[in-house]
């Protein structure tokens, strides 16, 4: 627990894939119950249906789009722990690290109205 910890609060460790099965669960109890009310209000029963059915679908497909984002972001810390020469904290010893980028303006050109 105490490990856990440690990484959450140094935000190495990820909380927000476990919070989006939460809001997946919580999304697929709010479509069935929006389906039962549209039920009973001027939406009638196809809409209700259609609600119960395809809601969880959408839910479903919107959670997976963010987690993948997260799986992204984990396969590019794997990629660069494994780079040679990988340096934890930019310092004065890689003076390549902390030159400033070339001022790209002067290759633009004027932009006029």
């Amino acid at each position: 627990m105490g490990e856990w910890l440690k990484g959450a609060s140094s935000f190495d460790t990820m909380i927000t894939p476990v919070i989006i099965k939460i809001v997946f669960w919580i999304g697929v109890i709010g479509c069935v119950i929006g389906g039962i009310g549209m039920f009973f209000n001027d939406s009638g029963v196809v809409g209700g249906l259609l609600c119960i059915l395809l809601g969880p679908v959408v839910v479903r497909i919107y959670c997976e789009l963010i987690i993948v984002i997260f799986k992204i972001f984990q396969a590019l810390k794997q990629i660069e722990n494994n780079l040679p020469g990988n340096v934890a904290n930019y310092s004065i010893s890689s003076p390549d690290l902390q030159s400033t980028p070339p001022d790209i303006t002067s290759s633009v050109g004027d932009v006029t109205e």
